[in-house]
């Protein structure tokens, strides 16, 4: 278990016929586990400490945020292409750099452990760097091949 967490604001639930449920959360604050409280079961209680990114804004964090707009968009439209969606993505090439960050990593099949670094880091840049790493990786190019294989597929 890991020290930074992120504190998450539910909106929206679907309750199943079984009993269990659908969530949807966003994620609103991040923190680090001081100390904890209480080690009850099943939920541990924790003094915490809040922070947010520091990096100053000095235009590489929006290079950086736009390179992996693209790179993640194009990305998203080979995953759709090649599971026949026809839907439109949202656009999210003027979202602001560090709300990016955090969607784009939320969204990108990383390893659990890659996501945990990811929301470690309290630089909105070098979260960026690392995303656009990832999506230029070898995976993430073979979704775009494999796109092109499967639109060139007669129907």
């Amino acid at each position: 278990m890991g020290q930074v967490g992120c504190v998450a604001e539910v909106t929206e639930t679907q309750t199943l016929p079984d009993g269990r449920s659908n969530i949807l959360t966003i994620g609103v604050v991040r923190y680090r586990i001081e100390s904890y409280v209480e080690r009850g079961d099943p939920y541990l209680v924790a003094r915490v400490s809040y922070f947010e990114d520091t990096d100053e804004d000095d235009g590489t964090s929006t290079k950086a945020a736009e390179d992996v707009a693209d790179t993640f968009t194009r990305i998203a439209r080979a995953v759709r292409t090649i599971n026949d969606e026809r839907l439109n993505l949202p656009d999210i090439s003027d979202t602001e750099p560090q709300r990016l960050s955090f969607l784009v990593a939320a969204a990108m099949e990383v390893e659990v452990e890659v996501k945990q670094q990811l929301l470690e880091l309290r630089s909105t840049a070098e979260r960026l760097e690392r995303l656009k790493g990832h999506a230029r990786s070898e995976q993430s190019i073979a979704y775009e091949e494999r796109a092109r294989i499967h639109e060139a597929q007669p129907r």
